[in-house]
């Protein structure tokens, strides 16, 4: 299996800032552009396809039935843009490297890592709903039945996770203030593409 391609904070944060811009200026085929191909080489793509829909389809629904079908399709592309292009990004982060550049630039040590254990927790969260589903139909439970428990396993399994990971930060010197000091950037061939890419578009819009 591949490394999928990883991104350094500052380019990450900058394509999420130029997506946003890119929405509100009206260019939408240079933000949806980046947003796809940042989901996609992420792997979030085929891993959030459900969260993708859970978050688009009601707003076009409900915008369609007050403002029109065309203001609906608007708000739903626009929400669905600006969803691929941060949960790609993030998901192309090391956790770790967050957490040192936002210590680099003064947060506190809890606030620096709390991002961090919010996106693997998440990202472990996704993981282990269908893991729980399958779990919980080899025990004859399923549809209504198997809701209701399947909040059960993934909150155990959470908070085992997050107690090892805890641990694992400690002994690797992350925290009580083994992360010192300015990160150092090292740019990988994802920041490069991106940059790239933002750049050229920016010079396009300006001609």
């Amino acid at each position: 299996m591949h490394a999928r391609p990883t991104m350094t904070p500052p380019v990450a944060a900058l394509s999420i800032a130029w997506t946003f811009y890119s929405l509100a200026e009206g260019m939408y085929v240079e933000a949806a552009v980046l947003a796809v191909a940042l989901a996609s080489v992420s792997g979030m793509m085929d891993r959030a396809s459900p969260l993708y829909a859970w978050l688009t389809l009601p707003s076009l629904a409900v915008v369609s039935l007050t403002s029109g079908l065309e203001a609906g399709v608007e708000t739903a592309g626009r929400i669905a843009v600006a969803a691929l292009s941060a949960s790609g990004a993030l998901a192309s982060l090391s956790y770790l490297e967050v957490y040192r550049w936002l210590r680099w630039v003064g947060l506190p040590e809890h606030w620096a890592l709390s991002p961090a254990l919010i996106a693997r927790q998440a990202e472990l969260a996704a993981a282990l709903a269908g893991e729980a589903s399958a779990s919980l139909a080899g025990r004859g439970l399923a549809g209504w039945r198997a809701a209701y428990r399947l909040p059960i396993p993934m909150v155990v399994h959470i908070f085992r996770s997050s107690e090892l990971l805890a641990e694992a930060l400690y002994h690797r010197g992350v925290t009580g203030g083994g992360a010192g000091g300015a990160p150092r950037w090292r740019p990988t061939k994802l920041d490069a593409a991106v940059t790239l890419y933002i750049a050229l578009a920016w010079g396009i819009t300006l001609l």
